[in-house]
């Protein structure tokens, strides 16, 4: 019986040798970024904590568009190797800086970035969804930071820029719907509700809008925000988010010092951090209630967008979520992209390939995402010595 760190060489050998398609780290290769919907991901770099550890290693690697999870696995008493190659539009890898993600996901955003009036332009939306612990976090708040600068530098003097900021945390699940509560980040998380128009558009009743005028007052509006964000203590995360936060981003004609129309919403999305299996095994009372409303909300959001992208009926009543964002799924000239982060560390292996197949299975069916591979370890040659 080999030992722990025996069976991490030989995974590392394993990975080194038989990776399909082996391509630089790092590496990015942009994608169409006209689709309808598009598909990022970030792997986060080992911690230091899990560098020093002996039996563990990285077990993605980016391959330009897709990225390859080495699962470890024992069946009848035989090591097997199983390598998941899942397809993106972009991916980043583990050496990659916010800067060079921010400047990828901006092709979706800048076509709702109004230079002159009379320039068509379309809604944007941006969803955030990971595991916890896996830099969620850290990428949005980079996001956010370049998106204030730029929208400033970019946007025409017709257009003024205001912002709402909402978070959505569990509530009551009902016969038909689950109902989760919206809670007005501007106004002290004071209750807000949301109300459809007679053209069919969704109002949030009572939320506080406010206006930007540079970029220094955008980006202390989102961390205002973010301070204010419902956080807790679970098995993977000091910090872990426990709702939903929704930034709406809205750009309107200004005309002798009044709002004449609306051009274009960009809306930010950062989903709460996702749980494993083995990470939800501690949770009691609040927190098995917040995990059961983020499943059932991150289900129906996937429902909506595969819905849209198959020209199907979108079922965006089932839940708050879907409800407040369904433009994104009924428009089709809106442009809609998830950026997913992922972990490489081996125990959260399983993990990430839940959180691939999740964003993966939005635009693609599941034979064009997913190529598996099984090898058996005991056939491979040792490790090679260092």
């Amino acid at each position: 019986m080999m030992s722990n760190k025996a069976m991490a060489d030989r995974i590392r050998s394993a990975i080194l040798d038989h990776t399909p398609e082996a391509a630089p780290l790092g590496r990015v290769v942009p994608s169409d970024f006209n689709d309808r919907f598009t598909i990022f991901v970030r792997v986060r770099p080992l911690l230091d904590f899990e560098l020093e550890a002996p039996d563990l290693y990285d077990c993605v690697q980016a391959s330009r568009n897709c990225l390859t999870v080495h699962k470890a696995q024992m069946s009848l008493n035989k090591f097997y190797l199983t390598q998941c190659t899942f397809r993106a539009d972009a991916v980043f890898a583990q050496d990659a800086c916010n800067e060079q993600v921010y400047a990828v996901v901006n092709n979706v955003i800048s076509a709702s970035v109004p230079e002159h009036p009379d320039q068509a332009v379309r809604d944007s939306t941006i969803f955030m969804y990971g595991q916890t612990g896996t830099g969620k976090s850290h990428t949005i708040n980079g996001i956010v930071e370049m998106f204030a600068a730029d929208l400033f530098i970019k946007k025409g003097a017709d257009f003024e820029v205001f912002i709402s900021a909402v978070e959505l945390v569990a509530g009551d699940k009902g016969f038909v719907v689950s109902t989760d509560n919206i809670c007005d980040l501007y106004s002290n998380g004071h209750l807000v509700h949301f109300r459809d128009d007679v053209e069919g558009s969704t109002h949030l009743r009572g939320a506080k809008e406010l206006l930007c005028r540079g970029a220094d007052e955008l980006r202390a509006c989102f961390h205002r925000a973010q301070g204010l964000r419902k956080t807790q203590e679970t098995a993977k995360n000091a910090q872990s988010s426990r709702s939903h936060l929704i930034y709406f981003v809205r750009l309107r004609r200004a005309s002798a010092g009044a709002v004449s129309g609306e051009a274009a919403t960009i809306t930010l999305v950062d989903l709460a951090g996702i749980e494993g299996n083995q990470d939800t095994q501690s949770m009691r009372g609040g927190q098995v209630r917040d995990s059961a409303s983020i499943n059932r909300s991150l289900a129906a959001l996937k429902d909506c967008i595969r819905a849209a992208a198959e020209g199907r009926v979108i079922p965006f009543r089932t839940c708050t979520l879907t409800r407040l964002l369904k433009k994104c799924f009924l428009d089709p000239a809106a442009r809609t992209a998830f950026l997913a982060t992922v972990s490489g560390n081996p125990r959260d292996a399983a993990q990430t390939c839940s959180t691939l197949r999740y964003v993966g299975l939005v635009k693609w069916a599941p034979a064009d995402l997913l190529v598996e591979r099984k090898l058996r370890l005991d056939d491979l040659p040792p490790p090679r010595p260092n």
